[in-house]
């Protein structure tokens, strides 16, 4: 920050503070990590004198592991008449941070059609199959999400027959 006394801001008063954040990221740093760094700040006064030189008690930053983990199963039970199914995905954030954005994916085939959901997904018309994507916005750990709907066509349907992924 330079010429302060020239902008909108101003300068400091007196007895005014100044808090300075700074994140550090650490891809797979090991358990039990501390960095450490030392911080020299430099002022100027106006009128213009001797710069003025702060070393502030140098911080410790500990590493906090986030482990994204998830689980991904899918159920398909026969309901009603024959060709009738009740379809579960069900995802399980096993990991200690929170899962942000998943996009969970699963083909149905043509010759089936839809019934209730239990959450609507968006739907892409492929040749020979649709694809239902749905976008959980977050998961935090612990916590099991389950997405149901039913389909009634035509043939069998196996889980097998079926992709999902995230």
């Amino acid at each position: 920050m330079k010429d302060l006394k020239d902008t909108p801001t101003g300068m400091f008063d007196p007895e005014s503070s100044l808090e300075i954040q700074y994140p550090i990221h650490s891809v797979n740093p090991v358990k039990d990590a501390v960095f450490e760094s030392e911080i020299i700040y430099f002022a100027n006064t106006y009128p213009l004198s001797q710069e003025l030189e702060f070393r502030p008690e140098v911080p410790v930053i500990e590493a906090i592991h986030m482990r994204r983990r998830l689980k991904i199963g899918k159920e398909v039970t026969p309901i009603g008449d024959l060709g009738e199914y009740q379809i579960t995905i069900m995802l399980e954030n096993t990991g200690t941070a929170p899962l942000l954005n998943i996009n969970l994916l699963d083909k149905v085939p043509d010759s089936f059609e839809y019934g209730q959901f239990s959450q609507k997904p968006e739907i892409t018309d492929e040749v020979g199959s649709d694809t239902l994507k749905w976008v959980i916005k977050q998961v935090e750990p612990g916590e099991k999400i389950e997405i149901s709907y039913e389909i009634k066509g035509t043939g069998d349907y196996h889980a097998s027959d079926a992709q999902q992924g995230y």
